[in-house]
């Protein structure tokens, strides 16, 4: 009884303390978004994730047949430099270094970034090979453990990261790969009766950004609810018409960019992200006329010193300490994203009233997907879409945010 007394007692002055430092540290509207959030999460955590387990393993089933195949392939590559009865092992640095080595490359490491540096088939090869495995590794049949009635219950941190976005482990529901035609994700299957509706933020990074830089072009794009990636792909290729593959470029050059992105680093994340090639001039032509196009982004970017740097969101969330220069770019932006995503949920909770069957079962970085019975999509949906603008739109005033939002079976 006296142990138990003890940690009653300490509440308060432990409130009081904390309180002072809220105060002093002018954290107030965080911690409401963090206390008004927390129901939301609790909520979401509860109801669960509705997963088609069988639909499930044949995927992975699938992965692990593409990733025999992607080594039968290496293998095939290198089979004239290999001893009579050689295996090699790729998942072994030693044996890689051996093999690149017979190529005519010495590897400090084989790590993702050594091998994007390197223009040969069995780097690029390579590179398949692992991302396949470590699929197979993340989102295979391990999955089995975290099921239970047709869903999985993962452990959502409200503070997973330390820009102050989400996460969630066992299993990590958020790192599941985005892709068009990602088999994954359309193994997230609503329950019968039910549809899943899945809403987005449009280009909400750059509209943070161009927020906190105050770029002048990317705010009046905005507010003319005009086509950024259009708009990047005209300046920067110079051409009226703007054809999918230029949009495509474009969409590389604004994400890839926008946090400080050199041209060699671009030029690799195009061809792996976009799937667009470019020479190293053409990368260093499209990151010069990137900030002649956006030159409140290159003042932002030149202002960063070298020295540990504070950062603090729209929202009030200071981070401190930051020595990396492209944390010091992102960490602004990813933080104030979450602020918003965050006063979303809590948004949903308060007024679950509006639409009672309808309940969270995922919170992606940017995302929101709800579960609701079929004859009430319509209604879930302009729910969700509303607190989505009100959770956000706050903290870009007078930038308009945009929702995506669609209505299906899956998540995929």
């Amino acid at each position: 009884l006296h142990y138990a007394a003890g940690d009653a007692r300490i509440l308060v002055p432990i409130w009081e303390s904390l309180q002072a430092k809220v105060g002093h540290f002018k954290l107030e509207t965080v911690i409401n978004i963090e206390h008004r959030c927390l129901p939301a999460v609790l909520w979401m955590s509860v109801m669960g994730v509705p997963l088609n387990m069988e639909r499930w393993l044949a995927v992975a089933e699938t992965e692990m047949g593409r990733a025999d195949d992607l080594r039968d392939g290496l293998n095939g590559l290198i089979w004239d430099i290999l001893e009579p009865g050689e295996v090699v092992n790729w998942n072994s640095p030693v044996q890689v270094k051996k093999v690149f080595a017979a190529l005519g490359y010495t590897l400090e490491s084989t790590n993702f970034e050594t091998l994007s540096h390197i223009e040969d088939p069995v780097a690029q090869k390579l590179t398949e090979y692992r991302t396949a495995i470590k699929r197979v590794g993340t989102y295979g049949r391990n999955w089995q453990e975290f099921y239970h009635n047709g869903r999985v219950y993962p452990s959502w941190r409200q503070i997973g990261a330390v820009s102050g976005r989400m996460s969630s482990t066992d299993p990590a529901m958020q790192t599941i790969p985005h892709l068009e035609g990602e088999p994954y994700r359309s193994c997230i299957e609503a329950p019968p009766g039910y549809v899943l509706v899945i809403a987005d933020y449009s280009q909400i990074e750059l509209r943070i950004a161009a927020k906190i830089a105050n770029e002048e072009k990317m705010r009046a794009a905005y507010d003319q609810r005009a086509d950024l990636h259009t708009l990047t792909a005209q300046q920067v290729l110079g051409v009226s018409e703007v054809t999918k593959a230029d949009r495509q470029l474009a969409k590389a050059v604004n994400f890839g960019l926008l946090y400080g992105m050199g041209a060699p680093k671009f030029r690799r994340y195009a061809r792996l992200q976009y799937g667009v090639e470019m020479t190293e001039t053409q990368a260093l032509e499209y990151v010069a006329a990137f900030f002649k196009a956006y030159p409140g982004l290159k003042r932002w970017h030149r202002s960063q010193s070298n020295e540990p740097a504070t950062i603090r969101t729209l929202a009030g969330r200071w981070r401190i300490g930051i020595e990396m220069y492209s944390e010091k770019l992102n960490s602004p932006v990813q933080g104030t994203g979450a602020d918003g995503l965050k006063m979303a949920l809590a948004l949903l909770w308060e007024r679950r009233a509006l639409c009672p069957t309808a309940y969270p079962i995922l919170a992606c970085h940017d995302e929101i997907v709800i579960a609701v019975p079929e004859d009430d999509a319509e209604q879930a949906q302009e729910w969700l879409v509303q607190c989505m603008l009100d959770g956000m739109t706050w903290l870009l005033h007078p930038l308009p945010v945009e929702v995506e939002a669609n209505i299906g079976k899956s998540w995929g």
